[in-house]
């Protein structure tokens, strides 16, 4: 899902990438 959204917007930075990763460890955890 994260990745087809980078792809839906490239001109987001990688660090959108990053806080979705924190916000998605956050809920696994």
């Amino acid at each position: 899902m994260a990745k087809t959204k980078v792809e839906a917007e490239p001109d987001q930075p990688d660090e959108q990438l990053d806080r979705a990763i924190e916000e998605l460890r956050g809920v696994l955890k």
